[in-house]
């Protein structure tokens, strides 16, 4: 599911000359869910740190067994989500309020 995201999303990151780094068992880690779902969550992830970094940022994707779940995380050097907005940030159809600077990176990009 990491590999299809990253390959979904790494033409932006190049366009943009992000550095990205991976860390997921080779093996990989299995999940009980729908594949298809999870994979388009971690892609969404990875593609707004991809849009909402700036150029020649870094971004960070790790996957981890803690206890009886598999955490998941994407870091990224970009401007970040208001604390406000992450309790519904799964939600459908959710989306911050942007300010002209806030799209696509910022203004300085």
């Amino acid at each position: 599911m990491v590999a299809k995201a990253i390959e979904i999303t790494s033409s932006l990151l190049e366009q943009r000359s992000q550095t990205l780094d991976v860390d997921v068992p080779r093996r990989g880690l299995p999940v009980k869910g729908d594949s298809m779902r999870l994979g388009q969550v971690i892609s969404n992830l990875v593609n707004n740190a991809a849009k909402y970094t700036a150029s020649g940022g870094h971004i960070t994707v790790c996957a981890r067994a803690e206890q009886d779940e598999v955490v998941r995380r994407v870091r990224d050097t970009g401007i970040g989500i208001p604390a406000d907005v992450l309790p519904g940030v799964f939600d459908l159809f959710v989306q911050e309020r942007q300010a002209i600077d806030r799209k696509e990176g910022s203004a300085s990009d």
